[in-house]
């Protein structure tokens, strides 16, 4: 009786420790991607890379990295919303048989996705025919184009003078930097903050249409009409573009591998 005790005890701890054992293992990177520098993605951004690469909305490198610390640049950041927006099989059968600014050729990956995103007003060039394609895009900017995106462009808020203060308020409301509030900012946008964002603006909307497309409630529990807005509404030229308040930090060109015909596609070529 005794030795069956304590072969019940053994048994007993035998358990608790793979548990116990199996639980420390899973505190780690529990949404880790599988690339082999999964340890430098923040565990604030873990699920959510894990989320868009399983998606397909971000990828990896040929060298089986994410890079979590690289930049976005505008023309990914086109190509991030209309794989959300139309999933990647949709996006990838888009076409451009005009190119949509000057600095963005027919024959470039990108005018595809760019053209899609500006003719719905979600993205817009400097103004002046240009896009700058291979432009770092800050986590302001990428939070504007993903309100635009979700939820409408706010009558106008957006534009002008006051569109930073505005973006970054309703990027609040929105969740949109839930995580990490340093994405609200005019520094470049890291991939892994960008698949954050882009998680969080996917899990805010997913909130929103549970309560009804055009329904919210006031005070007393009431249903009301909120004429939520088209996500095809028009923004004017600022979208993106770097207005006065812009232009106190550097868009300088990302020093990256595109080509100066900007034939090749991150996505596809240097990334897998």
């Amino acid at each position: 009786m005794i030795n069956k005790s304590k072969h019940r005890v053994y048994y007993v701890f035998s358990i608790l420790a793979i548990v116990i054992l199996t639980l420390g293992i899973s505190t780690g990177h529990v949404f880790a991607s599988g690339f082999n520098d999964d340890a430098q993605i923040g565990m604030a951004y873990s699920e959510a890379v894990a989320t868009m690469t399983e998606k397909g909305v971000l990828a990896g490198f040929p060298d089986g990295s994410f890079r979590p610390q690289g930049t976005l640049t505008r023309e990914q950041a086109a190509k991030i919303v209309a794989y959300i927006l139309l999933g990647s099989e949709k996006a990838d059968g888009l076409s451009c048989s005009t190119k949509p600014f000057i600095d963005v050729e027919v024959t470039r990956w990108s005018a595809p996705y760019i053209a899609w995103c500006c003719d719905r007003g979600i993205l817009n060039g400097y103004g002046n025919g240009l896009f700058g394609p291979s432009d770092e895009l800050t986590g302001v900017q990428f939070a504007k184009m993903l309100l635009c995106a979700f939820f409408g462009d706010a009558g106008g808020r957006y534009t002008g003078a006051g569109w930073a203060d505005s973006v970054e308020e309703d990027g609040y409301q929105h969740g949109l930097f839930t995580g990490d509030f340093n994405m609200c900012s005019n520094l470049p946008l890291q991939r892994q903050q960008a698949a954050l964002m882009v998680y969080n603006a996917e899990h805010e909307e997913t909130n929103v249409d549970a309560l009804g497309a055009d329904q919210s409630h006031d005070e007393q529990g009431q249903t009301v009409d909120t004429n939520e807005q088209d996500l095809n509404m028009s923004v004017d030229e600022q979208i993106l573009s770097p207005s006065t308040e812009e232009q106190d930090y550097d868009l300088a060109p990302q020093p990256q591998e595109i080509p100066s015909d900007g034939s090749l596609d991150p996505f596809e070529g240097d990334e897998v």
